[in-house]
C-alpha cells in the first residue's frame, strides 16, 4: 500500500539512528525502526506464501517438486584448506578472506561461462551474473553465521539463473546437473520441495565445485524473483532477525519502558516517517484496544474503498486488494476479541472466510489464518466442539499448501494443544507440542522466543509432574533471557509462570520473589495499569492468601479487579474469577 515504507526509507532511518545521540525519543525510533523491520519481513513472508499457493494450484509446481536433494542439511566447506599461520584471530580472518575470495574471483569467470552455456539458445532462460562478493560482505557474513571461518562460504561466486516457468526451471536444473562432473556437486537445496525458510523465499540452489573453488547456483522463477527483486535487505532482516510470519515485533525490543511505548504511538500519530499507518498496531501492543479499534476501522474502510474502485474483479490488482481488506477485519477483529466484543468479532470473521472462500478459494493459506483466528475467538468462549474442527481444518490446509515445516502451521498446532488442554485431553495435546516444538527448532532454531513459548506451554502442560516439567520451564525462561533481555515483558510471564510451578512444589518462598519480580518488570515495562498485570496481582494473592497474609492480598486482588474494569468488559470471564476469588478471600477472613 502507498502508506507503506519503502525499504531505502527504512535503510536511511538505520543508518541515521545510528549516529544520533541516546535519548528517549531515539530509543523509541530504534524500537519503532525493529517494528517496521519485522512488519516488512512479514509482508513479504506472507506475499510469497501467496504466490506459492497460487502456482501451486492444480499441480502447477509438481515438475519442481521431483527435483531431487542432495546433502540438503549438510554443512560445506571450501575444498582447499588454509592452515592457521600462528597469529591472531583479526589477523588469520583476513588470511582467510584474501585466500577464499581470490580463489572465488579465479572460479567466477569459470562460473559464469558455465552458466552462459545453460542459458544461451534457450527460451525461458537468462543468466545473471553478480559481482564476487564483496571483501565486506564475506567478513560480515562469516563473522556472524559461521564464527569467523570464512572456509564455511559457499556462496562468494554465485550467479543466477531466472527462469520464465517451473518446467523451465526443471529442464535448467537437468542440464546444469549434466553440464557438471557428479562429484563436483556437493550440495542441492530445492526451496519448493523442502519446506519453509527464513523471509519465505523459494529457490533451487546447487552448490558445486568450479575451478577448485565452492560456488552457487541459484536457479530461481520469474515470479519470485519479480517479487523479490530490489529486496535483498528483506531477505537480510529475515535471517538475521530470525522473523516468522507470527512473530511479534515486540521480540526485538531492547529498550522497554512506558514512556518509550507513549513516545512510539506519539511518532507514529506525527507521522514521523509514514508510520501512521502502523498506529493501531502500536497502540494494540500497547494494550490501548479502544484506539486500536478505532484505527483498525479506519484501515478497513480505506482497504473497502481500493477494492470497490478496481471495476474489474478478475484483476490480479482486485485479488491482491481483498486480501489487504480480509487482513485489516481480521485485526479489527482481533482487537475486539481482546476487548471482550465477541460476537462483533465473530461476524466480521465469519464475512471474512465468506469472501476469501468466495474469491480467493478455501486452501488459500490467508483463509487457514482467519479459521485459525476464528478458532481461538470460540475456544476462548468454552465453544470447544466448534473450535476444534476450525483448528484441524487450518492445519491441514497449511500442511498442503505451505508444507509440514511451517511456522505458522506450529502456531496453529499450539493453538490446538491448548484447547485440547482445556479440555482435559492431555496426551493429545502433548504430542502437538512437542511437534510444534520439533518445527520450531527445525526453521527458528533452538533460541527462539516462539520455542520458548511452546516450551513454556509443554511445562505448563506437565506442572504436575515437577520432575518433567521443571528442566522445560528453566530451558524456556533461559531463552527468553538471553534472547530477549533480563528486562524484558515476555521474561515477566517466565517468571510467572516459574513462580507457579514452585508454588506448585511448596517453595513457597521463592514462588513469592518470582511473582514479584514478574510485576516489577511488567510496571516498569507495561506501566501499572496494562492488563498482563493483573493475572500476576491474582497469582500473587493466591498465595499470599495461603501463607495468611490476608492484607496484602485484598490489596492485590483489588489492583488486579481496577486494571480489568479498566481493559476488559465488565462480563469477562478473567475479571469474575479475580472478583470471586476476592469474595472467598473475603469470607475465609471474616469466618477465621
Amino acid at each position: 500500500m502507498d502508506d507503506e515504507l519503502d525499504i531505502n526509507e527504512l535503510l536511511q532511518m538505520e543508518i541515521e539512528l545510528e549516529g544520533s545521540d541516546l535519548s528517549l525519543e531515539r530509543d523509541a525510533k530504534v524500537n519503532l525502526l525493529k517494528f517496521l523491520q519485522v512488519k516488512t519481513v512479514k509482508k513479504y513472508e506472507r506475499a510469497y506464501d501467496s504466490l506459492y499457493y497460487e502456482l501451486n494450484m492444480d499441480g502447477g509446481l509438481e515438475c519442481l517438486h521431483r527435483i531431487e536433494e542432495l546433502n540438503p542439511k549438510s554443512s560445506l566447506f571450501q575444498p582447499e584448506g588454509l592452515e592457521p599461520q600462528g597469529c591472531d584471530a583479526d589477523e588469520n580472518l583476513g588470511k582467510q578472506l584474501d585466500f577464499y575470495r581470490e580463489g572465488a574471483l579465479r572460479a567466477k569467470v569459470q562460473l559464469d561461462k558455465l552458466v552462459r552455456e545453460l542459458v544461451n539458445g534457450h527460451q525461458g532462460r537468462t543468466g545473471l551474473y553478480a559481482e564476487v562478493k564483496s571483501l565486506e560482505s564475506t567478513r560480515r557474513k562469516a563473522t556472524k553465521s559461521y564464527g569467523g571461518d570464512v572456509r564455511r562460504l559457499a556462496d562468494m561466486a554465485r550467479v543466477s539463473v531466472i527462469c520464465d516457468t517451473p518446467e523451465d526451471l526443471e529442464l535448467a536444473c537437468k542440464d546444469l546437473m549434466e553440464s557438471v562432473e557428479p562429484h563436483h556437486v556437493k550440495r542441492v537445496r530445492n526451496g519448493f520441495n523442502s519446506g519453509w525458510k527464513p523471509s519465505g523465499y523459494r529457490d533451487v540452489k546447487v552448490n558445486t565445485v568450479v575451478s577448485g573453488h565452492l560456488c552457487e547456483i541459484q536457479l530461481q522463477l520469474g515470479s519470485f524473483f519479480k517479487l523479490k527483486d530490489g529486496q535483498h535487505e528483506v531477505y537480510e532482516w529475515a535471517r538475521e532477525l530470525k522473523v516468522s510470519t507470527e512473530m511479534d515485533a515486540d521480540h526485538l525490543f531492547k529498550m522497554w519502558s512506558p514512556g518509550i511505548t507513549e513516545e512510539m504511538v506519539r511518532l507514529a500519530q506525527q507521522n514521523w516517517r509514514r508510520t501512521r499507518f502502523y498506529l493501531p498496531d502500536l497502540l494494540a501492543d500497547a494494550a490501548q484496544y479502544v484506539q486500536a479499534e478505532e484505527g483498525y476501522k479506519e484501515r478497513l474502510s480505506r482497504a473497502e474503498a481500493a477494492r470497490r474502485g478496481i471495476e474489474d474483479q478478475e484483476n490480479q490488482q482486485w485479488r491482491q486488494e481483498l486480501l489487504v481488506e480480509a487482513s485489516a477485519a481480521c485485526d479489527l477483529g482481533v482487537v475486539l476479541a481482546q476487548q471482550g466484543k465477541y460476537e462483533d468479532a465473530d461476524a466480521l470473521f465469519v464475512h471474512v472466510l465468506r469472501d476469501l472462500g468466495a474469491t480467493a478459494g478455501t486452501e488459500h493459506p490467508n483463509y487457514a489464518s482467519v479459521l485459525n483466528n476464528r478458532a481461538g475467538l470460540l475456544g476462548i468462549q468454552g465453544k470447544f466442539e466448534e473450535a476444534d474442527p476450525m483448528y484441524l481444518e487450518s492445519i491441514k490446509i497449511g500442511e498442503r499448501t505451505l508444507g509440514p515445516n511451517h511456522p505458522s502451521l506450529a502456531v496453529r498446532l499450539n493453538n490446538r494443544a491448548g484447547l485440547l488442554e482445556s479440555q482435559g485431553k492431555y496426551t493429545e495435546a502433548e504430542q502437538l507440542y512437542e511437534r510444534c516444538m520439533a518445527i520450531e527448532e527445525e526453521v527458528l532454531g533452538p533460541e527462539h522466543p516462539s520455542l520458548a513459548a511452546t516450551l513454556n506451554n509443554l511445562a505448563e502442560l506437565k506442572q504436575d509432574i515437577c520432575e518433567q516439567a521443571d528442566p522445560l520451564n528453566k530451558r524456556a525462561l533461559a531463552i527468553w533471557e538471553k534472547s530477549l533481555g533480563s528486562e524484558h515483558p515476555q521474561v515477566a510471564t517466565g517468571l510467572n509462570n516459574r513462580a507457579a510451578l514452585l508454588e506448585l512444589q511448596g517453595e513457597y518462598d521463592e514462588a513469592r520473589s518470582l511473582y514479584r519480580r514478574a510485576i516489577e518488570i511488567g510496571e516498569k515495562t507495561l506501566g501499572p495499569d496494562h492488563l498482563d498485570l493483573a493475572p500476576r496481582l491474582n497469582n500473587l494473592a493466591l498465595l499470599l492468601k495461603k501463607q495468611g497474609e490476608y492484607e496484602e492480598a485484598d490489596l492485590l486482588y483489588l489492583r488486579a479487579i481496577a486494571i480489568g474494569e479498566k481493559n476488559l468488559s465488565l462480563d469477562n470471564l478473567d475479571l469474575a474469577t479475580w472478583r470471586n476469588n476476592r469474595a472467598l478471600l473475603l469470607e475465609s477472613h471474616v469466618n477465621r
